[in-house]
This record gives structure tokens, sequence and C-alpha cells, in this order.
């Protein structure tokens, strides 16, 4: 249940066999594909993967990346949150096409985002404060608390639409036997908080919605006051599908285990969560090197964690 997420290389490589082979030559055995991947390389990395010998355990949505897409960087063309019903829509067939992939293919989950509140970006001015040691001092506290209080004003109409796509999702997971894993997210704008997240998951008790923790964007957040790392699992850890490992420091993300840097993942906090069947991928930047992340993948086996 242990693999690699292709976004290691997917910004670099095009080639969907090379990039199959990039990931097999760390030693693992399985992937997570990614929302990168284009429909040509997609179907290459496919083509080829019966002869590396690696298995897809889950996708990342929205797979492959629609040509109609603006920003590659981001994982959907539309959101799920949209107060626009008509790009809603969109945003949930987008996801839909990629829980068919994922029952056509065998893995087993699909990971989505869930679209963000319309505010400014806020999560900029924590760093800043975090750079200058003071984020956890009045003056970050009260920071936090009025990006808080702004987040809630803003939201709009926008989770009730994201409730509405993931009540429409779940019906199409439940058709194709694929579990939706929702991911709790980096930036203090994005869907969901953790309070959001426990209504979607009263609202949809016994759905394949289920939880997706990152335990990178988990500490970032801890890191910055937000919301401490270890509430996500101890909250949800009961719905947990999958997680993407990943290390940071300070707040940059998606390192290798273990990176060294400051405010690290607690790894170790992470394993009376991770049943037999926990998916669990490491999820790494593309500037990482080959033999860096061959560590990573070395010291997540002797750490019991892959």
């Amino acid at each position: 249940m242990f693999g690699v997420s292709t976004c290691w290389r997917s910004r670099s490589i095009s080639d969907g066999a090379q990039l199959a082979r990039q990931v097999a030559g760390l030693g693992v055995n399985a992937m997570e594909i990614d929302y990168r991947l284009t429909k040509k390389t997609l179907d290459e990395l496919l083509s080829a993967r019966e002869d590396l010998k690696i298995t897809p355990l889950s996708i990342h949505a929205v797979c492959p990346a629609p040509a109609y897409k603006k920003n590659k960087a981001k994982a959907e063309a539309w959101r799920l949150s949209d107060p626009d019903e008509t790009i809603r829509l969109k945003a949930v067939n987008d996801v839909a096409d990629t829980i068919k992939l994922a029952a056509l293919i065998g893995a087993r989950a699909v990971v989505v985002h869930a679209g963000s509140v319309p505010m400014e970006k806020a999560t900029l001015d924590l760093q800043k404060l975090y750079d200058r040691g003071v984020i956890g001092a009045r003056a970050g506290r009260r920071l936090l608390g009025e990006l808080k209080i702004k987040r809630l004003k803003s939201r709009g109409a926008t989770f009730d639409m994201l409730l509405k796509s993931l009540d429409e999702l779940s019906q199409v997971a439940e058709n194709h036997g694929v579990d939706v894993g929702l991911e709790n997210r980096y930036y203090l704008r994005e869907y969901p908080d953790f309070e959001e997240m426990a209504i979607i998951f009263s609202r949809l008790s016994g759905s394949r919605i289920k939880y997706w923790h990152d335990a990178g964007h988990a500490q970032v957040q801890n890191n910055l006051g937000i919301t401490p790392a270890n509430v996500w699992l101890e909250e949800f850890g009961d719905l947990l599908i999958g997680v993407h490992l990943h290390d940071v420091d300070r707040y940059y993300d998606h390192l290798p285990p273990p990176s060294g840097g400051e405010g690290a993942v607690d790894f170790g906090s992470l394993k009376p969560y991770l049943k037999p069947d926990t998916i669990r991928i490491l999820e790494m930047r593309d500037e990482i090197s080959v033999e860096r992340a061959k560590r990573g993948v070395e010291w997540l086996k002797e750490q019991g964690i892959a």
C-alpha cells in the first residue's frame, strides 16, 4: 500500500513511460497518478505499468488534466464550491470522470481538492509573521483571529455548493466502487477547514466520501498557528483511506523525510492510524534528486511507515 506520486516528475517529464520508470526506479511497486498528466501522458504511463509491475493505488483529481484548464499548477479547472451552478456542475463532472477512470484501472481512491472561500490570499501574511518569530505572539494570534472571521464572513453560498457537489459525487463513487479522499489543505482560504470537515462527514456519514490526510499540509497549518497537526487524525482517523507523506521545513512542504527542517513532521504520530489497507503515498517536489528521493523511500520503510 506504499507508492510515490507521479507529481515528483510530471512537471518536467511528458513521456508517460519514462515517468513510470522514474517512479519505479525508486524501488516501489505502486504509485499515485497526479493531476498534471495529459491524456497522452496518462495513456503512455498506463501502457508501461504492466511491464514495470507498478500499480496505481490512487488518482489525484482531476486526471487526465483537461485541455481547457488554464492554470496547470491547479488540480482542477473548476471549483466544486463555485456559486455558479453551471461551473459547479462542470467541476462535479470532471471529478466524476476521474472516479470512473479509477474504477477502470483498478485504483482504490481518488483524492479531491474541495475549492476555496472567495477571499484574498492570507497565508502569505502568516508566513511573514512566522519568519519574524511572532506567529504565536499577540500580533500573530490577533491576525489569525481576524483572518478566520473574514473567512467565515466571505463563504457566502460556496460551502453549501460544496456540500451539494460532494453529495452528488458520493453517488458516483458508490456506483463505481471507488472511495473519494477529501484532503486537508495548505492554505487558510481553502476548503475544508477542521470544522467544515466535521460538518461534511456528519452530513455524508456512511458514504464513500472519506478522509485523506496530508501530513505536510497538517504540519504547515500547525506551524502557522491555524490548526494543530494532531487533531485531524484524532477526529477523522476512523475515516482515513490514505495519506500523503512529505516533510516540512517551516512552511516549505513536499520534501522527502527526514528533512531535518524547522517544524518538521512527526511521522511517528501517524503510525497508530495506519491500517494495513491504508494507502501511503510519498509526494515530493520535482526538484528533489533521485538520490534524495530514494533516501526518503528507504527512511519511511525503516520507520515502518511505508
